[in-house]
């Protein structure tokens, strides 16, 4: 449940390669990825991310308050489909890290979709679990 150095650093660098203003994350515990990500956007930059888990919500908020880059962090908390709902884009990076106890009954059909999708690339990293890298083509 928690991204470490090395998925923190990767969100870094790709959100410089992609000069990210505004970034999305569906699910960040207690949120050491978020911070990375933030410390990576511009001053009036923006990452906007979801979580369920209100115990895990407050947590993270206070070290989002400890940080000069928490100021560029949104939180919303609830189910993240019924969040999507409700946020425009476009997103410059979307991290998704929830739901993981159901991975595997909905990776090898999101795998699927995503191979067979013309309009996206993609590389698997072989960085902890695994890094899907999903871009618009």
């Amino acid at each position: 449940m928690l991204s470490g150095a090395l998925t923190g650093t990767l969100l870094q660098t790709l959100a410089w390669g992609v000069d990210a203003r505004r970034s999305l994350e569906i699910g960040m515990f207690t949120d050491f990825s978020a911070l990375l990500l933030a410390a990576a956007l511009p001053d009036d930059g923006e990452l906007i991310t979801c979580d369920l888990d209100p115990e895990a919500i407050a947590i993270a908020r206070t070290f989002f308050g400890r940080s000069p880059d928490g100021k560029k962090i949104s939180v919303r908390e609830g189910p993240a489909l019924d969040t999507l709902k409700t946020l425009s884009g476009p997103f410059d990076l979307i991290f998704i890290a929830a739901d993981k106890d159901n991975y595997e009954a909905a990776i090898v059909a999101f795998n699927e979709h995503v191979r067979t999708d013309p309009r996206v690339s993609h590389v698997l990293l072989a960085a902890r679990d695994g890094v899907l890298l999903v871009r618009r083509r």
